[in-house]
């Protein structure tokens, strides 16, 4: 299949239920990040993006069946823009409900897709069951202010923000106890760089709704950054950092968790579209070892 086969493929199982759960909007998530990110991919790096994306199909066909949330007014109407108004209201999971939008957004494009009615209601629904599952916050003593000093224009702040995103990579450490209380540190700082990488997209194809989610994004980007201040420096032990960023080389070493499907999408594409800076690919390699 090419690209936007694969991409309709991909709308088709994602947006085939409308009882998903929390663990299962995260399989689907990662078949739609795998998708998006297939065009830029090349022979066996495209075979690699598609096994990936087989793999992680099962595992969602064999989702158990759950209770649908029950219906809302308007749901089916309920457009691109309203959702991601409605996803970025407030700042859950690091912005995973945006990002499952922008994720669905980006497909619809490669695919050249509109929504139904009824796949309207279930993307609806997808984000209802992301941001009613109730949990401690994660970013612990992460202040939500906004960062002083970034530009007005929206795609000259987005640069930055993605660059710190990334650039906070470096920070990783194994997950650990601080002042009480687990701090799963690999997992924040992995949905900073899913996060920037959806509001790109927002920007790129729904400018008009970019503001809100952009601003989200930079509280997230405060938030952990205000978090590696506090946490003391602990070392992973030697990790196996695949030596390139190829999907052949990244997807080989397997991926249990859909959160490090999503994240190598996600961060392969911003670094193609940053030009592959060098510092950032060792940052990228060794969250990816972190994942394993």
């Amino acid at each position: 299949m090419d690209a936007a086969s694969r991409a309709q493929w991909a709308l088709n199982i994602a947006l085939s239920r409308d009882d998903l759960g929390h663990t299962d909007w995260n399989q689907a998530a990662a078949i739609l990040a795998a998708a998006c990110a297939l065009p830029g991919a090349k022979g066996l790096e495209a075979r690699a993006l598609e096994q990936a994306m087989e793999l992680a199909a099962e595992r969602f066909s064999r989702a158990p069946k759950r209770a649908a949330l029950p219906s809302v007014s308007g749901e089916e109407d309920a457009s691109f823009e309203d959702l991601i108004g409605f996803t970025a209201a407030s700042l859950r999971h690091g912005g995973l409900a945006t990002s499952y939008v922008a994720f669905t957004l980006r497909a619809c494009e490669i695919a050249d897709h509109q929504l139904t009615q009824q796949e309207r209601t279930r993307l609806t629904r997808v984000v209802r069951s992301v941001l009613v599952v109730r949990e401690v916050d994660r970013y612990l003593g992460g202040k939500r202010e906004a960062q002083p000093g970034l530009p007005r224009d929206l795609w000259e702040s987005q640069q930055l923000l993605e660059a710190q995103a990334v650039e906070q990579l470096e920070h990783i450490a194994p997950d650990q106890v601080f002042k009480g209380v687990r701090v799963a540190f690999v997992g924040e700082l992995i949905h900073g760089v899913i996060h920037a990488y959806a509001v790109r997209q927002v920007l790129r194809l729904v400018p008009q709704a970019a503001r809100m989610p952009q601003t989200r994004l930079a509280e997230q980007v405060s938030a952990q950054q205000h978090l590696i201040d506090l946490n003391p420096p602990l070392q992973f032990d030697d990790l196996n950092t695949p030596s390139s960023l190829d999907y052949l080389e990244v997807l080989g070493q397997g991926f249990d968790d859909p959160e490090k499907l999503q994240f190598a999408c996600c961060a392969r594409e911003l670094f193609d579209a940053h030009d592959r800076p060098e510092a950032w690919e060792a940052h990228i390699a060794r969250t990816l070892a972190a994942l394993e």
